[in-house]
This record gives C-alpha cells, structure tokens and sequence, in this order.
C-alpha cells in the first residue's frame, strides 16, 4: 500500500511538472508580453526627437523605452510595419514615435505629456507597466506551483481525506460516498481560494511591496527549515501540522457528516482547521503576489494554485472508487510522513531563495 501513497505523490508531481511545461510554452499572459514594452522610433538629426530623448535621460528612463534610430532599412521596414499595424496612414507618419501595445504618442509634445501622466500614475495596471520596474519581477507561474505542491502534499490534507472517505463508505453507498467526497474537496476549494483573495487584499493595502516580498522569502525559508526539522526530529516540540489537541475534535467532525449540507459545513469547518498547517506556503504566495498591484493576474493564479493543492485529494477520492483499502493508504502515509516533510521543507527553501 506504501506503493499507492507513493503513486499519488509521483502522479502530483508529474501533473505539476508538465503542467509548467505546457503553459511556459503556449502561455503567454503568464508572460511579460510585448504589449508592456515601450518603443520609440526616432531620427539622430530630428531636434523633437532630441528633446524627447533629454526628457528620458533627466526622468532615468533609459532602461525602460526601447529606442529605435530609423538609420537603416531595417529598422525603416519594422517603424512602417508598426504603422501598418497601429492603422496610421503613410502621410500622417513621422518621428518622434512611442508606440505602447496598441497605442502611439506622435511627436516630442505628446509623447512626454504622455511619460509624465504616467509617473505621476505608478500604479495604474495598463500597458504602462513597463515603466514600473516590479513587472520585471512578477512572480512567475513556477514558484507558485512549487508552493501549491508543497501544500499539495502536506500530510495534513492526505489524513483528512482518508478519514472522510472511511468514514463515508461505512455510512452511505460508494455512489453517494463519492459524490460527498468529490462535493467537500470542491468546498474546501472555494473556501480556500476565497480566504487567499482576502488575504491578497489585506496584503496589497499594506503598499510596502519590497519588504513585504522580502518577508515572503524569509517565511518560505524558516517554513521549509521547521519542515526539515520534522523530517528528521519528528514530534518534538512541535510539528508543522494540525496540533494534536484539535485532532479528536477534527475527526469528530468529520465523523458527524450526514447529508451533503452537512458535507459543506464542516469542510468549511476543516479548511479553517487545516490554516495552521497547510497556509504556510500559500502565505508566501499571497505575500509576493501582494507585492503587484494586478488583481487579475493574482486571481488567475490562486485558482492554479487552489487546482494544485486539491489534485491529491481527487486521487484519493478516486481511490476509494476503485475501492482501494484506505486504511492501508493512511498507514502508508504515517509510514513515509518524515519523507513528505523533507520534500515540502526542500520545496520551500528553494521558492525561498528563487523566488
């Protein structure tokens, strides 16, 4: 049974790492698109593009505009490409020219007109982004998945799921059982991704973004040393899971499911009791996405990241469908819980240091 345990945690990582594959290759809203970056096109005898260019060199905004010099028919051939495509006509085209994703600023008045709204704008989300440098460092797809892995396999959520679907075989038919089971991974879901985007709020109002990313590392980092600790010294002084204290009221709980009104309340119940062991790791997600003010980018990705940390509990629903000995599976998960321990804590010193 050690073998189906180990399946499970095989099946998560293979999902996870081909999941990466396919959205870093075909994905490109997880990427900083073309539509953020600025491009000027410009002439080196031109005094309105010379005037523009001062402008960008007394605001230090050399690193974030691309200039282009029409000197040769290369560059010549890509400026009336962007003309064709932004729709300006041959006789309306000139130099100086900012072209932002699918706008243009035409000549130096309008274009520095155009850079000074936008600084004194440094957190509208727009194509203007480029000009603020936290783009450069959005958090990326990877740490978030690394981090949703981690949660993934946290022994805390593999032992509620076991209980629950013993607990409803003994009670109601496999039919009914794996509609409960499949009915509280989906509330546990909603509850989770809710209680992230409220914590994303709360940490995108406190605007101290370098600090507060900081701070996410450093919580990554302690979080995968006390994780190693267990690994290694599991059970003393405190382990990173559900306190034993609250365990008899955990399983009472979910023993006293009786109906599906009953599946839902107490999976909202038992996403509040499973925070202190498994919100470490979402914590530190929550804590870099606060650090960009992009509320659609970040939702995108806690409802990646809440798909990630229940995908186990789908395996051992679908587990108990094929009529797995469940009680075997939770012996072989107190049997390898060091092991889970020491793959979460390495996960998360490496999201501390990469991310």
């Amino acid at each position: 049974m050690r073998s189906y345990y180990k399946l499970i945690l095989g099946l998560v990582f293979g999902f996870i790492f081909v999941l990466v594959a396919l959205i870093g290759l075909s994905s490109p809203a997880l990427k900083v698109s073309a539509d953020s970056q600025y491009v000027m096109y410009s002439l080196p005898t031109c005094p309105h593009c010379q005037k523009v260019k001062e402008y960008i060199d007394a605001k230090s905004l050399q690193g974030k505009i691309k200039i282009i010099e029409l000197t040769n028919n290369e560059n010549i051939e890509q400026f009336n490409k962007e003309c064709d495509r932004l729709g300006i006509s041959p006789e309306s085209r000139g130099v100086p020219l900012l072209v932002v994703g699918n706008k243009y600023y035409l000549g130096d008045s309008e274009i520095i007109k155009f850079l000074a709204s936008k600084e004194k704008e440094p957190t509208k989300q727009d194509s203007s982004n480029a000009l603020n440098s936290k783009d450069t460092q959005r958090l990326g797809i990877l740490p978030v998945i690394m981090a949703a892995f981690t949660d993934a396999i946290n022994p805390c959520a593999f032992a509620i799921l076991i209980l629950l679907m013993s607990t409803l075989l003994t009670k109601e038919s496999k039919k009914q059982a794996i509609f409960s089971g499949l009915l509280f991974v989906l509330v546990v879901y909603v509850v989770y991704l809710f209680l992230g985007l409220g914590f994303y709020k709360v940490l995108s109002f406190v605007n101290f973004s370098k600090w507060l990313r900081l701070a996410a590392k450093i919580l990554a980092i302690i979080l995968g040393l006390l994780n190693i600790k267990d690994a290694f010294w599991y059970g003393k002084l405190f382990v990173m899971e559900v306190p034993f204290k609250w365990r008899p009221k955990l399983k009472a709980l979910i023993k006293s499911i009786t109906s599906p009104i009953s599946v839902i309340v107490i999976a909202g119940l038992v996403g509040l009791f499973l925070l202190p062991c498994t919100s470490g790791p979402y914590l530190v997600i929550l804590g870099m996405l606060a650090t960009h003010n992009n509320f659609a980018y970040a939702f995108s990705l806690l409802l990646l990241y809440n798909f990630v940390f229940v995908l186990p509990m789908l395996a051992i629903v679908a587990l108990a469908y094929k009529g797995i000995d469940l009680q075997k599976l939770e012996v072989a998960r107190k049997q390898n819980i060091k092991l889970t321990h020491l793959i979460v804590g390495i996960v998360l010193l490496i999201l501390g240091i990469i991310a």
